[in-house]
């Protein structure tokens, strides 16, 4: 499984200078929008077919094309099933978006075989470090939303 986690760090300072992240709804409701903000960029992965930084995924190999069950050139998406697979959360003062299906991680980080030769080439779903600044300003945002501070981290 793989899945993206955004924590908010140094929660405790912040608190004793803005009175509403002692509320913890309000970090609970930062939290979930942040989770919401990972889905949608996740889901435009697939609508644009780029990785998080906006380069393009590899094209499917013919052989691919050919074994297609539901027909259709959309790379990752003949059943819809990775797709369809992401769940979003919060747990403590984290943000996570966490694929359903085993074989996303294979999609994101590519497969070799034994020789070494490339099986699956890598077509990133999610950010790594260090985040593109798409992700970065949208979080911001939702920071100074709930909180009215200017950096996330």
């Amino acid at each position: 499984m793989i899945q993206l986690v955004y924590r908010l760090r140094g929660m405790d300072a912040l608190r004793a200078r803005f009175r509403n992240m002692a509320d913890p709804g309000n970090k609970r409701r930062a939290l979930l929008a942040i989770s919401f903000f990972l889905e949608e960029q996740t889901l435009r992965r697939f609508e644009t077919e780029t990785d998080p930084w906006g380069r393009p995924w590899r094209p499917l190999a013919p052989a691919t094309l050919a074994r297609r069950r539901h027909g259709g050139s959309r790379i990752l998406q003949d059943t819809g099933r990775l797709k369809g697979s992401w769940r979003r959360g919060v747990t403590g003062d984290a943000a996570f978006l966490r694929a359903g299906v085993y074989y996303a991680a294979f999609h994101q980080y590519g497969t070799r075989t034994r020789s070494g030769r490339e099986h699956v080439p890598p077509r990133k779903m999610l950010p790594e470090k260090p985040w593109p600044e798409v992700y970065l300003r949208g979080i911001r945002a939702i920071v100074r939303r709930h909180y009215g501070v200017h950096r996330a981290g």
